[in-house]
Parts: structure tokens; sequence; C-alpha cells
């Protein structure tokens, strides 16, 4: 029996160390970095829903000088917020808007991931209101 110590005749040292040491790591690198993308994508979407929901809440509202506050939407929105955060309606109406009959909602979190740390993520829904109110309200997730 003769036994070939060509490239064509097996796996190597070399091409094993190269497997342990370069591909493996790298791999697992891009593996990890894609889930904390998809996190923050996932989060981004959430925000997006958060501000569309209180919206149209807001837009329903006849009366925005008192308080927002709304247990169920409360609830709602905090359903979309990450790692079981809370976000809290009461008292969230800064002010007047910048214009006559429109109606701000601000959502943000900060999010803390494996490669993407301490990045501080917004949506911002502008629309008219129905009952012509002006309004800003900032909803974070805590």
């Amino acid at each position: 029996m003769k036994n070939n110590r060509t490239f064509r005749g097996g796996f190597g040292l070399a091409q094993i160390m190269a497997l342990l040491l370069v591909v493996l790591p790298t791999v697992a690198f891009i593996v990890t970095l894609l889930i904390d993308y998809w996190a923050v994508m996932r989060i981004d979407n959430n925000l997006k829903l958060m501000t569309n929901l209180a919206t149209s809440k807001m837009n329903n509202i006849t009366d925005l000088s008192v308080s927002p506050s709304d247990a169920a939407l409360e609830t709602l929105l905090s359903s979309f917020c990450p790692n079981n955060k809370t976000v809290s309606l009461g008292g969230s109406r800064i002010g007047d808007g910048s214009a006559e009959g429109i109606i701000t909602v601000n959502a943000s979190y900060t999010h803390n991931g494996t490669y993407l740390k301490n990045k501080t993520m917004t949506s911002t829904m502008v629309t008219y209101s129905y009952h012509d109110q002006n309004a800003t309200i900032n909803l974070v997730c805590n």
C-alpha cells in the first residue's frame, strides 16, 4: 500500500490550523454581528409601531390639555419596548407643538448590544390633529 502525501491525498495540518485560527473566528464574529443588527432592526420597527399607535390615539382625544394617560395604551406600548421595559404616557406631553393643529410623537430607546453599544434609536411621527390641537409627546422605554 502506497501512502500519498500530496495536497490531494488528504487534509493537512496547515489547512486545519487555518480553519481553526481564521475561518471559525471570522464566521463567529459575522454571525454575532448579524444577530445584533437584527435586534436593532427589530427595535427600530417596534419604535415605529409605537409612534403610529400613540399618534392615532392622540388624534382621537378631543382635549390634549389634560394628561393623555391611558392604561390600555400604556400596556400596549410597553409590550413593544424591548427587554421588558415600560413606557409612560402620563405627564409626557411637553408642550405645544411647532404649528397649529400638529401633533408630534417621539419614541426613543438606548440599545446596549454586543457590538452596537449605547446607540440611541429614535422614531418621530408628525401628524395633523383631527381636533385642531397641537402637542409634542415623548415616549421613552425605561
